[in-house]
C-alpha cells in the first residue's frame, strides 16, 4: 500500500507541478496524460479498495476534479463523475472528511456544462443532489448559487437558463 500511495504522490506531483505549463497554453499534451494517470491510480481499485484512502488520496481527488473542467470534454465529464462517486463509494463505506461536499457536487455540473453536452446530465446530477439532502437533512448538500450556476451554464438556450434560475 505504501508504494501505491507513494506513486499516487508523484503522479500528482506532477499534475500539479504541470498545471503552471496548461496555464500558459504550453505542454498540453503532458498535462492532460499526467492527469489522466493521476486520475487512473487513484481509482484503481487494486491500488486503493473502497475504504483505503487516506486524507491525502481524498484532497488529491478533490483537486483532480477541480482540473478535469478545464478538458471541456464529454469524457472530462464523465471522469469527474467517475471521481465523485468514488468520494461517495468511500464515505459509505468509512466516513471521510470532504470540506465541502457540495462543491464535488458542482465540480460534476461544470464538467458536464463545460462539454457542452451535458445539460440533461447536470440537471440529473442537481436532481439527486437535492434528493440527497431532502432525504439526509444534510445542509452540506443544499444547492446554493454556485451549483444553480453551474447548472445555467449547462443549459442550451437562454431560456433553460432562465427556467433553472427561476427554480432557485
Amino acid at each position: 500500500q505504501e508504494s501505491s500511495s507513494s506513486c499516487s504522490r508523484t503522479t500528482t506531483a506532477s499534475v500539479l507541478r504541470n498545471k503552471e505549463d496548461r496555464d500558459h497554453n504550453s505542454n498540453k499534451g503532458t498535462f492532460l496524460l499526467n492527469l489522466e494517470n493521476a486520475t487512473a491510480t487513484l481509482l484503481n481499485q487494486d491500488l486503493y479498495p473502497i475504504g483505503s484512502l487516506g486524507e491525502h488520496e481524498t484532497a488529491t481527488i478533490i483537486e483532480l476534479m477541480k482540473a478535469w473542467p478545464w478538458q471541456k470534454s464529454v469524457q472530462a465529464a464523465q471522469t469527474i463523475e467517475f471521481l465523485l462517486k468514488r468520494l461517495v463509494d468511500e464515505d459509505h463505506v468509512k466516513p471521510i472528511q470532504i470540506v465541502d461536499r457540495r462543491k464535488c457536487y458542482k465540480l460534476a455540473l461544470e464538467g458536464w456544462a463545460r462539454s457542452q453536452h451535458g445539460f440533461e446530465r447536470a440537471r440529473e446530477i442537481h436532481n439527486y443532489m437535492i434528493a440527497i439532502w431532502k432525504k439526509l437533512n444534510d445542509t452540506c448538500l443544499a444547492p446554493d448559487t454556485d451549483t444553480y450556476n453551474a447548472l445555467m451554464l449547462a443549459a442550451p438556450t437562454p431560456s433553460v437558463a432562465e427556467d433553472v434560475l427561476a427554480e432557485m
